[in-house]
């Protein structure tokens, strides 16, 4: 855990920029999404996080921050959600794709890794693949959406607060 001394929200690091990322919210001066940073630091941790995207914490934070307080709802009519985000999707296709677990398989490797195959052909439509490298959760995010300000919420809870 990091110690408490970040105790405030410095948004000086987030930027909504209609030039990049169709004005998804990035990092100043980066292309980085506060998504990706935020699934960066969830799939790696932190220190790998910032080590691989070459970010400091207080860049690592605020993106946590920014997406747990939901601060991409502001002027949303106006800026994109970021790519992957529950938010997007739902905007995206108006809650029209459900994920419905009971017409998937998942097959677990002798290694460990995971697959998912569709029980009906159609289902891969429109992405016209016969399966999925991962879990039947990631393929539900894939699919919904990730929920990225619960993450970004745990995130912060894990590596800021005492």
């Amino acid at each position: 855990m990091i110690s408490g001394h970040l105790k405030q929200i410095n948004m000086n690091y987030i930027e909504r920029n209609p030039a990049k990322n169709s004005s998804m919210p990035s990092l100043i001066g980066r292309r980085l999404t506060v998504f990706n940073v935020v699934t960066q630091i969830r799939g790696d941790g932190l220190t790998q996080a910032m080590e691989t995207y070459e970010i400091s914490i207080e860049q690592a934070k605020a993106a946590l921050n920014y997406c747990s307080k939901l601060k991409c709802q502001i002027a949303s009519e106006k800026f994109n959600f970021c790519d992957g985000c529950k938010l997007s999707i739902q905007r995206d296709h108006k809650n029209d794709l459900q994920f419905d677990e009971s017409k998937y398989l998942e097959i677990l490797r002798p290694n460990g890794t995971t697959y998912v195959i569709s029980k009906d052909d159609d289902l891969f439509k429109p992405n016209h693949i016969s399966h999925f490298e991962g879990s039947l959760q990631e393929l539900k995010e894939e699919i919904e959406g990730t929920e990225t300000w619960i993450l970004a919420t745990d995130l912060l809870k894990k590596y800021f607060e005492k």
